[in-house]
């Protein structure tokens, strides 16, 4: 008997009965038809529900910043075959965390546009959101010009200086 045989043999658990072509059984007690049903069940199972504008964000990313995919991925402390499945929409989300370095890895500029292209909100806002007033004050200016929004921080950085001093005052 060959090495090669010899091998298949063990890593198989092949068992020849008389007919050397059959396969009495396979590795942790599987069989081809069970082997066939773990492929089928692979290929059916729904793809993580990635949003487009992440991905297109990312991809736009590496290609302004001229860098590979797998640069990309080292840099961010992920392997290069999980961000590959991630922007394909194999994978699922990674962490904040991991996206806001992706957005800094890729000079995205605020990172939090990564979140919010991911269905994330920054942590530091969760809070903020919570308060009807702030959400309404949202709602509200997302009707804005960008002239009419650059009025509104205006009056807003007026308001908190303001404030500041009266805080100093005391």
């Amino acid at each position: 008997m060959g090495l090669a045989t010899y091998a298949c043999q063990r890593i198989l658990k092949f068992r020849p009965t008389g007919n050397t072509s059959t396969w009495n059984s396979l590795p942790f007690g599987q069989t081809f038809s069970t082997m066939g049903k773990m492929k089928k069940e692979k290929e059916n199972r729904a793809k993580p529900d990635i949003p487009h504008a992440f991905v297109a964000r990312i991809r736009n990313a590496i290609d302004d910043t001229q860098t590979s995919a797998r640069q990309v991925a080292l840099q961010s402390d992920l392997s290069a075959a999980y961000f590959s499945r991630l922007l394909m929409g194999e994978r699922g989300l990674p962490s904040d965390a991991t996206i806001l370095k992706i957005a800094e890895v890729l000079n995205i500029d605020p990172p939090d546009l990564l979140l919010l292209d991911a269905g994330r909100v920054p942590e530091d806002m969760k809070a903020e959101l919570t308060k009807p007033q702030r959400t309404d004050l949202l709602r509200a200016t997302g009707k804005l010009t960008n002239e009419d929004l650059n009025e509104v921080m205006k009056v807003v950085h007026a308001l908190r200086s303001k404030r500041s001093r009266k805080g100093a005052k005391r």
